[in-house]
């Protein structure tokens, strides 16, 4: 029974992410979206701790001592997450910005998922609220947390209005603003997120 409900989950969240996609320009990433849920690892596993209400990597963890075979699997083969453009060195974490287009897809992915998991509560706001908390536990790049903000800000206010140009345009005005850094270093020995807050 949970397979055919988890089905029915991936199939309306695609759904959305590709309506949202659409608008914001970005139409083939948002068609091959997470195909990877498609898998025997990530949907044999994800039908088994399928639950409807929160993503089956929460459950998973609960279960395996906090790991999460899924989300190793689907994070390593989906450019939109943020911990795609995580690496390390000797001295420390890099983070590097997401590319334009998969952080656009980012946007997409995140109003997609509140409004199949939570459709009672969801707004753009909530996501916008939910996102700026939760994302400031987030190895991403501050230029990235502000332009995903910015987009679901903007589509709560105006709609679906900004061109993909427009985008683009913010994208490199936030890119300028954060001096030009596609990468930051967080030295292991002075560990802090503030690194990575956004400017003001």
């Amino acid at each position: 029974m949970s397979f055919f409900k988890h089905l029915n989950v991936v199939i309306k969240h695609k759904h959305y992410v590709f309506k949202y996609a659409r608008k914001l320009g970005i139409p083939f990433l948002g068609f091959v979206h997470d195909l990877s849920k498609f898998s025997y690892t990530e949907f044999h596993l994800s039908s088994k701790y399928f639950s409807g209400v929160k993503s089956p990597t929460t459950t998973e963890r609960m279960d395996n001592d906090n790991w999460s075979n899924i989300c190793v699997h689907h994070v390593g083969r989906n450019k939109h997450h943020w911990h795609y453009w995580v690496d390390y060195l000797r001295d420390g974490f890099i983070i590097r910005e997401i590319p334009f287009k998969r952080a656009v897809e980012y946007a997409c992915d995140i109003m997609s998922a509140s409004r199949v998991y939570h459709p009672k509560e969801f707004s753009y706001m909530t996501v916008y609220n939910y996102f700026k908390r939760h994302s400031e536990r987030y190895l991403m790049h501050p230029q990235t947390k502000e332009f995903i903000l910015w987009i679901v800000k903007s589509v709560n206010d105006v709609g679906f209005k900004e061109t993909k140009k427009q985008l683009k345009q913010k994208y490199e005005e936030l890119h300028q603003k954060y001096g030009n850094r596609v990468t930051i270093l967080i030295p292991f020995d002075n560990f802090s997120l503030s690194y990575l807050n956004i400017e003001k």
